[in-house]
């Protein structure tokens, strides 16, 4: 019964968290999002794993070729120390001449302060949020995303982690066509009427 919009802003580094069933909008510092993770956090405590598979398909001009991909980082719940698993396949699509349009996206993904993650998970779990937004920095690069399918989950050896475990997740997005036609500037709004706040 909620709906929500994170708009991602990478020339102010800002992230605006839109609740619309609040009318609020609540604008975060990605710097700030990243101290508390970067305490917690490395880049080599995430585990990243991209294996073709030689499997192809054609998603108008764009040529995708399918990946398994494993990723592993350390995370929190409930204040229990566990690992947040990413299993699964990616489609991307490489050198197509759209991609050189995310070069500006592919360029602040290299800048220490990116953040590219969801705030309220940044407070309950830093590591894991730092985590998600290091593998899109590494992936960016790579290509154009065609698909993904990936199971999450947590590993550990306490209550909370085998709890989780019970409640793992899939995520799976599969475009079936895509536009270079570009979006109307008030997509980036905040709708008139909402309350703008700063954590």
């Amino acid at each position: 019964g909620k709906a929500y919009s994170h708009l991602y802003d990478l020339s102010t580094r800002e992230i605006t968290v839109i609740d619309h069933s609040q009318r609020q909008a609540t604008i975060f510092a990605m710097s700030d999002l990243n101290h508390d993770a970067d305490a917690r956090f490395s880049s080599k405590d995430l585990k990243l794993d991209l294996t073709p598979t030689g499997r192809r398909h054609q998603l108008q001009n764009w040529n995708c070729a399918e990946h398994k991909l494993f990723s592993s980082m350390p995370a929190e719940v409930a204040g229990e120390k566990v690992s947040f698993e990413m299993t699964g396949t990616i489609w991307l699509a490489k050198n197509a001449p759209e991609q050189n349009e995310t070069a500006a996206f592919v360029k602040a993904a290299q800048e220490p302060d990116f953040f590219m993650g969801i705030p309220a998970l940044a407070r309950k779990s830093p590591g894991q949020a730092k985590g998600m937004s290091e593998v899109v920095r590494r992936l960016a690069p790579l290509g154009l995303l065609c698909a993904v399918d990936v199971e999450t989950r947590y590993e550990g050896t306490g209550r909370m982690a085998e709890l989780s475990r019970k409640m793992s997740s899939r995520i799976s997005v599969t475009y079936e066509k895509y536009s270079a036609d570009p979006l109307k500037e008030d997509v980036f709004d905040i709708p008139k009427g909402y309350r703008v706040v700063k954590p």
